[in-house]
């Protein structure tokens, strides 16, 4: 099957994390015996470039702008040179695609668009809404990557019986092999290498450090947890704009010791090794609306439970696909003004009843393998093609 896959972004040598897992889907379709072509929407500059196999065509952001999109359908045009596709898949829903779409489907026999979270909210502007929903009427098939998601699509739709038949649920994954070299190093071995002594209780968050994520509640329910507990050490891996207020906070809460800040980790072989180490990952992601934003599904939680990381999340959103409460981890209101001491009271239990640690830890490994792996996703969406 020849798929051309449309993107707002796409990782590249000099920044590897933008929009990575599309390319792990990418790379899972190539597994399977499809022929992957990416063209990159949201780039900076006109280029052609090869990503770890994959032929990537670069096209300036156009925005609304009627003529900057004329010029990149020229460009488009001229780079597939006649080619013919069996699927064209939109991954990520943005109003501009539908000036896009009357090209791409003279080219292909389907399209499809995936939907991660965000962008199938109701935005504030009404012609941005209108042409989503005229997208979304047009493509073949929608894949919600979450039943959250489908709730939002369904919204911004005015989803009726008959749309309602095209919309399929299709679960964001990860790649085990990404997790291979570190599957049989215990976390002992992987603290000793950290120079973090093993007695010692980690707590890791990896995101974006804005105010949806919930690291503020995050470190206020780590400040109550060290009252019962001075041996623990909480990372955090990202950049955002709330990174200095979240240093100051835990410089008034005392804590600022027992906290470590990573801006970036570049190469994943490293990354999951903080995975591994981890006792417990945490992030509580809220659900805003001025400005719209969400956690469509969360794919750092399921990282973490195909380790046998427990995961606590907030009870909204995408999340609640992603953290199984009671089995995979804990869910808390990222909304109520006790959800600190929710948090805290989750942080001890795990530290001190190992029998329910290793229940929550079995749980996720399974729960992962099952459901939420690149190949489950990429062999669903080919079998609805197909059909």
């Amino acid at each position: 099957m020849k798929i051309l896959s449309i993107t707002s972004g796409y990782p590249d040598k000099e920044y590897r994390v933008k929009k990575i897992f599309a390319h792990e889907q990418n790379k899972e379709f190539q597994k399977q015996g499809c022929e992957i072509n990416v063209i990159n929407l949201g780039a900076t500059t006109n280029i052609t470039e090869n990503f770890e196999g994959i032929d990537v065509l670069k096209v300036k952001k156009s925005g609304n702008n009627l003529l900057k999109i004329f010029k990149n359908i020229q460009l488009i045009k001229k780079h597939l040179k006649s080619k013919k596709f069996n699927l064209v898949l939109f991954n990520g829903l943005a109003a501009n695609q539908y000036f896009y779409l009357k090209y791409f489907k003279s080219i292909t026999r389907k399209t499809a668009i995936i939907v991660h979270g965000t962008d199938g909210m109701l935005e504030k502007s009404w012609l941005k809404n209108y042409l989503k929903r005229r997208f979304l009427k047009k493509v073949d098939y929608i894949f919600p990557v979450s039943h959250y998601t489908d709730t939002l699509v369904a919204h911004l739709e005015k989803r009726t019986d008959k749309s309602a038949k095209k919309s399929k649920v299709v679960y964001n994954g990860i790649n085990p092999s990404k997790f291979s070299d570190v599957l049989n190093i215990s976390k002992e071995e992987l603290k000793k290498e950290f120079g973090i002594k093993k007695e010692t209780f980690v707590i890791l968050t990896v995101c974006d450090l804005i105010e949806r994520k919930g690291i503020d509640i995050l470190i206020k329910a780590v400040a109550h947890f060290s009252k019962k507990n001075k041996d623990f050490l909480h990372i955090i891996i990202g950049k955002g704009d709330k990174k200095a207020s979240l240093i100051e906070q835990a410089k008034q809460l005392n804590i600022i010791e027992n906290i470590k800040f990573i801006d970036y980790i570049e190469k994943d072989e490293e990354l999951v090794k903080y995975y591994k180490l981890a006792d417990v990952y945490s992030m509580l992601s809220k659900t805003t609306y001025n400005k719209p934003a969400t956690e469509g599904f969360g794919i750092s939680y399921i990282e973490a439970s195909y380790l046998g990381v427990p995961v606590i999340g907030g009870n909204n959103g995408g999340t609640t696909t992603a953290v199984q409460h009671n089995f995979t981890g804990f869910l808390v209101d990222p909304y109520s003004e006790q959800s600190y001491k929710d948090v805290s009271n989750y942080l001890n239990l795990l530290k001190n009843n190992r029998e329910e640690y290793n229940r929550l830890s079995k749980n996720g490994i399974f729960m992962v393998e099952k459901e939420f792996t690149w190949k489950k996703n990429v062999e669903k969406i080919l079998k609805l093609i197909k059909s």
